[in-house]
């Protein structure tokens, strides 16, 4: 049976949920008590799919390394800077989100997850992991 990684799992995993949180609320505005929202791949955004493309890189990269103990230097950098694009996205759409709607908007879930997932893709090929999951130990 064949092993594989227990890292790249979590990452192909993580960077999952991160693919589909550009799906979700990254903005709410609210204006006498009329509340509406967007995701990051809204008509005119092109930011979600910026991150989209970045996350689905990032688990490519991982199920070509899934039954490799530990991932080559060269996948570690890829996924790293391949998160650096969830992260820069994120935060610049979390900063400038009050000055986009006037003061009326506020970061939804969706960018949040983006954020918070794209720094946990940048982060988790540099922990060492020793354990594999399936075969024989």
């Amino acid at each position: 049976m064949k092993q594989f990684s227990l890292k790249n799992i979590i990452i192909s995993g993580v960077a999952l949920i991160g693919a589909i949180a550009t799906f979700l609320p990254w903005a709410t505005v609210s204006f006498l008590g009329v509340s509406m929202s967007t995701n990051g791949i809204a008509e005119g955004a092109i930011d979600g799919w910026f991150t989209l493309l970045a996350f689905v890189a990032i688990i490519v990269v991982a199920c070509v390394f899934i039954q490799k103990e530990d991932m080559h230097i060269g996948a570690k950098i890829g996924i790293s800077v391949a998160s650096l694009l969830p992260i820069g996205l994120g935060l610049y759409n979390i900063i400038n989100i009050n000055t986009k709607t006037m003061g009326l908007g506020s970061a939804a879930i969706g960018l949040w997850i983006v954020l918070l997932f794209g720094i946990a893709t940048a982060a988790l090929p540099w922990i060492p992991f020793k354990n594999m999951i399936g075969g024989k130990k």
